[in-house]
């Protein structure tokens, strides 16, 4: 598109706009300061469960919104894979570590 010697591409500019969305949802991982590290476990676990119970909780309000005719079903969908994933997720790092657990106990000394 030209208007009054200005040149624009519109095409460019979505491109730009999706790379630019797909990059800001990334994870983002916090820098470490490694000199000063104290392992809480309790916090460690309490934080681990909060992000797990996040996607439920976004999933919950979804639905809502989704029988109030506010919500979109697809979002719905999306946000129930979400939820489906992180406790997945969650029960094979739980597997894993009763797997390490046991393996420990069976360990003669």
């Amino acid at each position: 598109m030209k208007i009054d010697g200005v040149s624009f591409d519109l095409g460019k500019q979505v491109e730009k706009a999706d790379r630019s969305e797909s990059l800001n949802t990334s994870l983002q991982i916090p820098d470490i300061d490694s000199s000063n590290i104290d392992v809480d476990l309790e916090k460690m676990i309490k934080d681990g469960i909060q992000a797990i119970n996040e996607p439920q909780a976004q999933l919950n309000g979804k639905i809502n919104n989704f029988l109030q005719g506010k919500e979109e079903l697809h979002n719905v969908m999306i946000a129930s894979e979400q939820a489906k994933f992180s406790m997945n997720f969650t029960v094979k790092v739980r597997d894993k570590i009763i797997d390490a657990y046991q393996t420990i106990m069976r360990m003669q000394v």
